[in-house]
């Protein structure tokens, strides 16, 4: 599979009838950043439920393995699966690694979990929308998936490339970049 240059895409938060293609596509926008990189993210309307209604309800970390079709012009996340858990709590997941095969990982942050990790009952949303180092040191494995997402509420997702984590050289927390995220408002 070839290489995605995904550095450019933004999350964006678009109503329920902006779908991507053509003729009953039911596939939702969720990220794009067409005018700089030519690529834009799709997933369909169900799966971006699922993992929305997981984000609003959880107690605890939860983590999805996204698959689907990476297209020159877009990626299509189609569905997700949960790998193998070994210990979740409200700050982290211990799971399996997803399989190379995986374009995508998904987990989620309560509401209130702050990028020291500890949780703030009544914290913004959004301030819990960040890559931890434990999140970090996971995107340099080399057969990590190319996109990272971070879900928050049913609103509020950010997401980042594997490149950009890598990138970032950091080891505490990255947070979300601007024109990476939905949820947060003009």
């Amino acid at each position: 599979m070839r290489s995605l240059p995904l550095v450019a895409l933004a999350l964006l938060s678009c109503p329920p009838s902006q779908t991507y293609g053509a003729g009953g596509d039911s596939s939702q926008i969720v990220a794009s950043a067409r005018e700089a990189t030519g690529y834009a993210i799709t997933m369909p309307r169900p799966l971006l439920h699922e993992l929305g209604h997981l984000a609003d309800t959880a107690t605890i970390e939860h983590v999805r393995c996204l698959y689907g079709v990476a297209r020159p012009d877009t990626v299509h996340l189609l569905w997700a699966f949960e790998p193998e858990i070994g210990k979740a709590t409200t700050t982290y997941v211990q799971h399996e690694s997803c399989p190379a095969v995986a374009i995508a990982s998904w987990h989620n942050h309560l509401a209130g979990v702050t990028m020291t990790g500890t949780l703030v009952p009544g914290e913004d949303p959004r301030s819990s929308c960040y890559l931890s180092g434990v999140d970090l040191r996971a995107a340099r494995e080399y057969a990590s998936p190319k996109i990272l997402f971070v879900q928050v509420t049913r609103d509020v997702r950010c997401w980042w490339s594997q490149e950009q984590a890598i990138r970032s050289g950091l080891v505490g927390a990255l947070g979300a970049f601007p024109e990476q995220r939905a949820g947060f408002g003009p």
